[in-house]
């Protein structure tokens, strides 16, 4: 079946990654799969085809008419000259645009839930709901279902839950890579933000007893370093509490720590807990709306806490310094939890909602 996916580049995020993932599990199913992409950004290693790539707007270095002529009009002229039997949207512009190819068989992808943005993603997404096209509206997480069943119960029938995927193999090939620390350490990734909300687990680290012994490492960057910086300054933890910066290989660093933290405030789904889990690593996170719930089973890989409470996720980083037992079973169950989310696994979910939309 030939098939065109729609998204905005191929940069480092989270629903190109997605595309990506999605696209070539379908060819690897026998589908013949295309890309709209918005802009001509490559980042992500992936196999498909040049000549299955078309590119919209070619460069940056144009006005606003002409961007809204490349893509509106762009968007129409090459769905009609690939002609697809399914068109697919990977994101929530993604899906708003899949509509003006006019395609009548559209699967739209709301990323995160769109209804905590700004007005313009609200229309977005209520014209993907209301929209003849769109035959069926794929969510990531059963919260973000419950939630969009809540606020837009008009299209009950068209929402559908098929999770993030991860490429396992890719995975553990690279964390087999060499660490560059050799101590004892718990490990947090993400951007630098408020959603991310690493002041929560900073503060809580710093009264746990676990600093007596473990380290804390986390990953990434962006706008909120300074601050972070700043507060572990203040905590006097300069010594205890290491930021790697943004790094292109994180997966050796998370593979060789204790256990894995994740204090976010919301999530879109949250595919580090997935990362961290494969990586055999119990992970206590913050029972947020949209994700964690359906990745961790208290007790059993991880620990789900309440949102936002200092006290409760101290309360929690010293259970587990203090029970060595329990984390090793915990990280003994972590691997085999994340699996159900593999790419084969979740590319069938996609193959079947294909077949199902085409008839």
């Amino acid at each position: 079946m030939k098939i065109l996916i729609i998204i905005g580049s191929f940069k480092m995020g989270g629903a190109e990654r997605m595309s990506i993932n999605t696209g070539e599990e379908l060819m690897q199913l026998g589908h013949d799969v295309h890309y709209i992409i918005q802009q001509p950004i490559f980042e992500i290693p992936h196999d498909i085809p040049s000549e299955k790539i078309t590119v919209l707007r070619k460069s940056e270095d144009i006005g606003a008419y002409k961007i809204l002529k490349a893509l509106f009009l762009g968007i129409y002229k090459e769905t009609k000259r690939i002609n697809p039997e399914i068109t697919i949207g990977f994101s929530r512009f993604s899906s708003f645009l899949a509509n003006f190819s006019f395609n009548s068989n559209i699967i739209a992808r709301l990323d995160a839930y769109p209804y905590r943005m700004n007005r313009k993603q609200r229309i977005w997404a209520d014209f993907i709901i209301y929209s003849p096209f769109v035959k069926k509206i794929v969510l990531p997480s059963s919260d973000m279902i419950e939630a969009m069943n809540e606020k837009r119960p008009y299209g009950i029938k068209k929402y559908i839950l098929i999770p993030n995927s991860i490429d396992v193999y890719s995975i553990l090939e690279k964390a087999e890579d060499p660490c560059s620390y050799n101590f004892e350490y718990i490990s947090a990734m993400g951007r630098f933000s408020p959603q991310k909300n690493f002041e929560l687990l900073i503060n809580a680290y710093s009264e746990s007893e676990i600093r007596n012994r473990f380290k804390l490492i986390i990953i990434g960057d962006g706008a909120y370093r300074t601050k972070l910086e700043r507060l572990v300054k203040m905590k006097g933890l300069s010594d205890n509490i290491i930021f790697t910066g943004k790094l292109k290989n994180p997966f050796p660093i998370i593979k060789n720590s204790y256990f894995f933290v994740n204090p976010s405030k919301f999530e879109s789904f949250g595919n580090v807990i997935l990362e961290a889990l494969l990586l055999g690593k119990p992970v206590i996170a913050t029972n947020c709306n949209y994700g964690p719930a359906d990745m961790i089973q208290n007790g059993e890989n991880g620990a789900l806490i309440a949102d936002n409470d200092v006290g409760e996720l101290k309360a929690k980083l010293d259970e587990w310094y203090n029970n060595e037992n329990m984390v090793k079973r915990l990280s003994n169950n972590a691997h085999n939890s994340a699996l159900n989310f593999n790419r084969p696994a979740v590319g069938r979910k996609w193959d079947k909602l294909i077949t199902e939309v085409s008839r």
